[in-house]
């Protein structure tokens, strides 16, 4: 589970972003008031017990990976519990689902200054709340979120930037919701692509359908040694976000299967060809569902572009997807998907040896990223011209 905090000091602002998106519900709380105008009054009434409290409006959302769902009466225990053990003993809140993103999650705005005048202390806030987040994870049985022992944190001033952005927005002065830094982005894609253990492989097609570039880092005698990953243009090494991001990391933190010493990098699938290359592996199983797909919705079986040449071929009673490239002939890949072309997940085998490069893999990426923007023409691409 993910928890934001931001603290402000206008309680109509506010609950005018939380009650009035399109598709928002007032789920929960302990005050009278059903609209913004009613709960601002009401929260305004009781900030009058303190006026020395600068910020009084707490807003916290919790969202949960897409994979997970919960119902309102459970919502509303959570944010109870979590409101509790932050200090939010007798304090007005309300809670309100939003269902304008894949995740399952709620805001909560809350009042930092108790029915007797004092006020929640916030140090530490952020840090309280990830360790109370845990806690409730445990209780009903969530996906645990990596600990930031695991996953380096954005620095202050990005983090102040984006507070102060999410407030211009919730206030009406930013007409769009404020981004989170690109390395917190990336650590959330990642965390909730890798929920269910997949392969590695699983994992790179994964990031890829979410907009994320994969390099990996490859040695001089085609040893995988590392892994990058990039989202607008903005690359980090794994470990730069944090040890849980890494190759290894990867794989203990967040079950990743993946051993570069065995046949295939998905478990109990036919041999391939090249047994003693596992990068050639890899770079298969990344490249040949992108070109495949491409075909798929460029509505041909052959197509030639600046750099590369893609088609399939029948070859006895399957088709072979077939690489070339343009300026020498070299054939780079030909390999069959083995589960029917079930293009984004099946297991693709190689039927000649590949001969792909860290620079192909790299190309296709972002063929992947265009073939998943609806507004970027595939035909821009460089294999596509």
């Amino acid at each position: 589970m993910i928890g934001k905090l931001v603290k402000g000091n206008n309680f109509a602002k506010c609950l005018n972003y939380v009650l009035n998106k399109e598709g928002a519900k007032l789920i929960g709380g302990n005050m009278a008031g059903e609209n913004s105008s009613e709960l601002s009054g009401e929260f305004r009434i009781w900030h009058s017990l303190n006026h020395r409290v600068t910020k009084p409006v707490c807003h916290i959302s919790l969202s949960l990976p897409t994979s997970e769902h919960l119902d309102d009466r459970t919502w509303c225990e959570i944010a109870q519990r979590y409101l509790t053990a932050m200090g939010f003993t007798r304090n007005q809140y309300i809670v309100a689902r939003h269902t304008d993103t894949a995740h399952d999650h709620v805001h909560i705005v809350a009042s930092r200054v108790r029915l007797d005048g004092t006020c929640v202390k916030d140090s530490w806030d952020y840090q309280r709340t990830q360790q109370v987040l845990s806690g409730l994870e445990a209780s009903y049985n969530l996906t645990p979120t990596i600990s930031d022992t695991e996953r380096r944190a954005p620095t202050t001033g990005q983090m102040r930037r984006y507070r102060k952005e999410q407030l211009d927005y919730e206030s009406g002065k930013r007409s769009q919701p404020a981004q989170l830094p690109a390395i917190r982005q990336l650590q959330q894609i990642i965390d909730e692509n890798t929920s269910n253990c997949p392969t590695l492989t699983q994992l790179v097609l994964r990031l890829q359908q979410s907009g994320v570039t994969v390099r990996p880092a490859i040695t001089a005698n085609n040893q995988v040694v590392g892994i990058s990953f990039g989202l607008d243009s903005v690359y980090f090494p794994g470990n730069k976000l944090g040890k849980a991001y890494s190759l290894p990391g990867l794989q203990k933190y967040r079950g990743v299967e993946w051993d570069c010493t065995t046949q295939s990098l998905i478990p109990n699938s036919k041999p391939l060809v090249d047994q003693n290359n596992p990068v050639q592996q890899q770079f298969t199983q990344i490249v040949a569902p992108i070109a495949a797909k491409m075909l798929c919705l460029l509505s041909t079986t052959k197509h030639r572009g600046d750099i590369y040449t893609v088609y399939w071929q029948k070859q006895e009673e399957t088709r072979v997807l077939v690489l070339e490239r343009n300026a020498d002939g070299v054939q780079l890949m030909k390999a069959k998907d083995s589960s029917k072309l079930e293009l984004e997940t099946g297991q693709w085998i190689q039927v000649e040896k590949s001969r792909l490069t860290t620079a192909d893999v790299e190309q296709f990426m972002l063929i992947s990223r265009a073939i998943q923007n609806s507004k970027y023409s595939l035909r821009k691409t460089s294999i596509s011209k």
